[in-house]
């Protein structure tokens, strides 16, 4: 496969609701915005190329425009408008080109990448790794302490008192399990989280989606990979 990208630039103001009163970045402020957008594919042999840069500008044209010299506050979806959570925001804006990640420099020195690249080093990925629903408050994590992170950062930390987490390993207890299945049968919606890679997918996943299956619980792949990886997660396939 072969990986190029075209930069592009706006301008924004914004400020962080979630952040306490006295953080500097609560306040109403604005950033020269730098978008790097990479797309990757395989070598078009007639024209030496995998697509033209052009198609690149013509698809991001339209999220620019809603972009630049905008309060980002106002925008949907960017109520609160983290780094990562704008540049989940912009990824989801540019389907259906074929990316692989999307970099966001907010300044000269701070950056979000995320895509299917995005690496991770025992960080959450956003948005490769992520399955949550933002309004649950049971989760199902690796590492409890890196999911409350990972959900603070992306805006939830005034609810993070009220969330409960369950570790993966312990999915093989069958009255945790049934405990589990007997919240969902209530109402509770449960959110998974993987510490990379992709949720149900090579862990012990699975084993709650399966069952959430059997009791005819729908199960919803919360992730932006190759889609084909999409129905894997929700299969319970392992």
């Amino acid at each position: 496969m072969i990986e190029i990208f075209r930069q592009f630039q706006f301008e924004a103001a914004h400020r962080l609701p979630a952040l306490p009163p006295g953080h500097k970045c609560s306040r109403l402020h604005g950033h020269s915005y730098r978008v790097d957008v990479f797309v990757g594919g395989d070598l078009r042999a007639e024209e030496g190329w995998i697509m033209d840069f052009e198609e690149v500008k013509a698809a991001f044209s339209p999220v620019v425009e809603q972009l630049d010299h905008h309060y980002l506050n106002e925008i949907a979806g960017l109520e609160n408008p983290t780094c990562e959570l704008l540049a989940i925001w912009i990824w989801d804006h540019l389907q259906p080109l074929p990316l692989t990640k999307v970099i966001v420099h907010e300044t000269c020195t701070t950056t979000c990448k995320a895509g299917t690249s995005a690496g991770g080093g025992g960080q959450f990925n956003s948005p490769q790794g992520v399955a949550f629903d933002p309004t649950g408050r049971l989760y199902v994590a690796e590492k409890p302490k890196s999911a409350a992170e990972f959900l603070r950062r992306m805006g939830l930390e005034a609810r993070l008192a009220e969330c409960s987490f369950v570790e993966t390993s312990r999915l093989g207890e069958q009255a945790l399990l049934s405990e589990l299945l007997q919240e969902m049968a209530d109402g509770c919606s449960i959110g998974v989280l993987s510490e990379a890679g992709c949720p149900a997918v090579a862990d012990p996943g699975p084993r709650i989606v399966r069952a959430a299956h059997a009791k005819g619980v729908t199960v919803v792949p919360l992730v932006r990979p190759p889609s084909i990886l999409l129905p894997l997660m929700a299969s319970a396939l392992n």
